[in-house]
């Protein structure tokens, strides 16, 4: 039955082999499908192989807070136009554990599955986001579904830039104010200090919301 229903959707198989090609290993946790709404819905929890020569880690640990859910539609109306249905994935609770940030690897499994999802067709990702890794999702091509959530979101990063160059980097004056969201790649090396708390781990602690973020497959 399984086999049926899933040539409509992604196979395990290739669903597991987005994290097999980015030196990890994956299982998926749970699976179920809905006929009458066309999706299917997955948790996938993602582990580092026990053999890794990219980057050391231990064996058979977790590496993301809670398992990745990931639900693929077979039509759901598309954010870049919405009198068409097509294939679209959302993506909800991809948060890496603290000592498996700033290695790349949110970019190289993102890299991974744009290659799987533009060869099944599908057009749009659609992402939840903690607050934390907006600044992650912006870098990567992601933009905010909402245009008052992003402008929220600028608020909200401006408070927590002045706050984290007070508390964090010691620094009272001449502190930067982003106006949009490209004035933050001027300023990133400024937000990832050496030997020092970075501003995501400390927005992570300081600001706890989510928001609606959408990309274009191409």
């Amino acid at each position: 039955m399984e086999e049926k229903v899933e040539k409509l959707f992604l196979a395990n198989s290739e669903i597991n082999s987005i994290y097999n090609k980015s030196n990890l290993e994956s299982k998926i946790e749970n699976c179920e499908f809905d006929k009458k709404e066309k999706y299917k819905y997955v948790d996938i929890t993602i582990f580092p192989k026990s053999i890794n020569t990219l980057i050391s880690f231990a064996e058979d640990e977790e590496i993301t807070e809670a398992p990745a859910t990931r639900v693929y539609h077979e039509n759901k109306t598309l954010i870049e136009n919405s009198s068409i249905q097509d294939r679209i994935v959302e993506h909800f609770n991809f948060q890496l554990k603290g000592n498996y940030r700033n290695e790349g690897l949110a970019k190289t499994i993102h890299k991974n599955e744009l290659i799987i999802y533009k060869a099944n067709d599908i057009k749009e990702i659609h992402l939840t986001s903690a607050s934390d890794g907006v600044l992650v999702w912006l870098f990567l091509g992601y933009i905010f579904i909402n245009e008052e959530e992003k402008l929220d979101f600028i608020e909200k990063i401006n408070m927590g830039i002045r706050a984290y160059f007070r508390e964090i980097l010691k620094i009272k004056k001449n502190i930067p104010k982003i106006s949009n969201l490209e004035d933050i790649k001027s300023i990133k090396h400024k937000l990832c200090p050496k030997n020092k708390m970075w501003f995501t781990q400390w927005f992570q602690k300081n600001m706890v919301e989510t928001f609606q973020m959408y990309k274009k497959v191409i």
